[in-house]
């Protein structure tokens, strides 16, 4: 399951929409395999980051989708370009 948080919702209706489909395209993989194993996608698990120990991004284009998983649910809190998409974590 893929939950989002609404502050993801309203930063992926800011986006353009030819971006915002890459995007959710690429989210549809994370129901596959959120952690790289099985799928094609860009994703890397973030280490060294206090208090988080299943963060990931996932990356399309200049766009980051952070999220983390918890048993079978993923959950995405950021949807944010590349220049700002590790601010919030410090």
């Amino acid at each position: 399951m893929i939950m989002v948080s609404p502050v993801a919702t309203k930063q992926l209706d800011a986006i353009r929409k030819d971006q915002k489909q890459k995007i959710i395209k690429a989210i549809k993989h994370l129901k596959i395999d959120p952690t790289k194993k099985r799928v094609k996608v860009d994703i890397k698990k973030l280490i060294g980051i206090k208090g988080q120990t299943d963060l990931y991004r996932l990356r399309v284009g200049n766009y980051r989708v952070i999220y983390e998983i918890s048993k079978d649910t993923v959950w995405i809190s950021e949807i944010v370009k590349r220049s700002k998409a590790y601010k919030f974590l410090f």
